[in-house]
């Protein structure tokens, strides 16, 4: 969860994982007034941080296919997308274990 200085909200994360703790599914929102200022990458390594720490293996998450900037995110990050037939998102998947995972786990800033 990510609050200001007044105390609002102003971002969320969630990650829930399955029980056999190998696969998560991840949510992320920024409030619309502060979209494009870092924090929902901020929240995204953060979310894949906690998940390696948890010894997942995979994290997806479905994103509405207008929303670009999330998209162009997670393949920085080194996720892979797929269209979801007859829907308006675009399924994301990290693999944990993948050698990419490690890549972006060092853009995070220490």
């Amino acid at each position: 969860m990510a609050i200001d200085r007044s105390g609002d909200f102003v971002g969320v994360m969630r990650l829930i994982r399955d029980p056999d703790n190998r696969r998560a599914e991840f949510a992320i929102i920024v409030r619309t007034d502060l979209k494009g200022h870092g924090l929902g990458h901020a929240l995204m390594l953060e979310m894949l941080k906690l998940a390696r720490g948890q010894g997942l293996r995979t994290v997806e998450g479905d994103v509405l296919r207008e929303n670009t900037a999330m998209l162009h995110m997670v393949r920085d990050l080194g996720g892979t997308t797929a269209p979801v037939p007859a829907a308006q998102t675009v399924r994301v998947v990290f693999d944990l274990t993948a050698a990419d995972a490690d890549a972006a786990s060092a853009a995070a800033p220490a």
